[in-house]
């Protein structure tokens, strides 16, 4: 199974910190947070990663190397301008397996990917997006899903009282996801392809009480720092995730 991650991003969040280095890399209890995102990928799923990478993307790609520190393969597609969450994807096109883990690069949560997997295969859905727990209570839902696992609204930045989900931010996608994705320029994911999989049916919800970290902010980077350490992980070389 091939795990894609979105590593292009400004991270202006950040800032001044991501001036001089990418999100992926920002020091989480002494290792780059990429280091802390692969160790959640079983390696009896997974064994390819596919970094996204873009602003910085030179030092991601000096970091990773061939991949042999994670016990993984680790290819790149390096955009060369921004082109967005699904312009990135558009891009990468030839490097995308059949069905794929997309995985936002500043995003930590831990699953059971397996079980994931099956419900993906079940619902037969092109796109199936987790739906988690924020740990900043102050997140509001985004998304509807019906008592079938079906997703009707995907409402990112709306308030509305019929939602009921939280988009966080880890989805398996199947390839067919490549025709709701046009080519040419930037483009966002949430910005229009996830509506178009929503009218046609084809975009699922994986609820799970599990809880979601944004290290992209300052208060998200400290929560996940503590959290790591919490669980005697500092210092520790990430594992299987298992």
């Amino acid at each position: 199974m091939q795990a894609v991650i979105l590593a292009g991003g400004l991270g202006t969040r950040l800032r001044p910190v991501t001036e001089r280095i990418p999100k992926v890399l920002v020091p989480v209890a002494g290792r780059p947070f990429l280091d802390w995102l692969v160790a959640t990928l079983p390696r009896d799923l997974f064994t390819e990663v596919l970094l996204l990478v873009g602003y910085l993307g030179d030092q991601v790609c000096e970091y990773c190397g061939d991949g042999s520190r994670y016990g993984m393969t680790i290819t790149y597609s390096q955009e060369p301008e921004p082109l967005g969450t699904a312009g990135a994807l558009r891009f990468a096109a030839d490097m995308l397996g059949d069905r794929f883990v997309l995985l936002n690069g500043d995003t930590y949560i831990e699953l059971d990917y397996g079980d994931l997997l099956g419900f993906h295969t079940r619902m037969g859905a092109t796109v199936t997006m987790v739906l988690a727990r924020p740990y900043d209570l102050a997140i509001l839902p985004n998304v509807r899903v019906e008592p079938d696992g079906r997703v009707s609204r995907y409402a990112k930045g709306v308030s509305a009282p019929d939602l009921n989900g939280i988009d966080g931010g880890v989805a398996v996608f199947d390839r067919e996801v490549l025709r709701y994705i046009p080519e040419g320029g930037p483009r966002a994911l949430e910005g229009g392809v996830f509506q178009a999989l929503v009218v046609a049916r084809q975009l699922a919800g994986y609820v799970t009480g599990n809880v979601y970290y944004d290290m992209g902010t300052d208060s998200g980077l400290r929560a996940v720092e503590t959290l790591v350490e919490a669980d005697g992980r500092c210092g520790d070389t990430p594992g299987s995730g298992q």
